[in-house]
């Protein structure tokens, strides 16, 4: 049992050297990692502002009107109106066109890709009988909703 206690303080000694040896380490991991925190807050920071520069100039994208025309004509065939949609640009869009008949509360909608090259005409033929007084709505996610009150004219 006697052998047993004089092991222990060397073992006690041994372990307190090599924990001196190991604070050493520690501090100089502890100081990297307190170095690398600081870097990646300032980092954090950096990408939280370019984040919120985007958001602002996306939603002021969200903000623009659709460049779409829209124009009336009187139907051929039938009764009421034709719309006529087109797009302002060389680039294509595509749009989701609802109507809304102002007389009976009907509602239809429909998808439609305008290319600049040719305009797209919704009327009787197509299942939207216009008359004045009903609503087109045309809608695309990067631009604000444009809606249109068709008149007797």
């Amino acid at each position: 049992m006697t052998q047993h206690y004089a092991i222990k303080p060397i073992m006690l000694c041994a372990a307190m050297f090599f924990m001196h040896g190991c604070n050493d380490d520690l501090k100089s991991r502890i100081d990297t990692l307190s170095e690398e925190n600081h870097r990646l807050k300032l980092e954090n920071t950096r990408l939280s502002n370019e984040y919120s520069k985007l958001k602002r100039i996306a939603d002021a994208r969200g903000v623009l009107k659709p460049p779409i025309t829209v124009s009336f004509r009187s139907a051929l065939m039938g009764h009421g109106f034709v719309a006529m949609l087109n797009t302002r640009t060389k680039n294509p869009i595509t749009v989701l066109v609802s109507w809304k008949s102002h007389a009976t509360g009907i509602k239809r909608s429909t998808q439609i890709h305008l290319d600049g090259a040719n305009k797209v005409e919704l009327g009787h033929l197509e299942g939207f009988p216009i008359e004045p007084g009903d609503t087109l709505l045309i809608e695309n996610t990067e631009y604000e909703p444009l809606s249109i009150t068709v008149n007797g004219e």
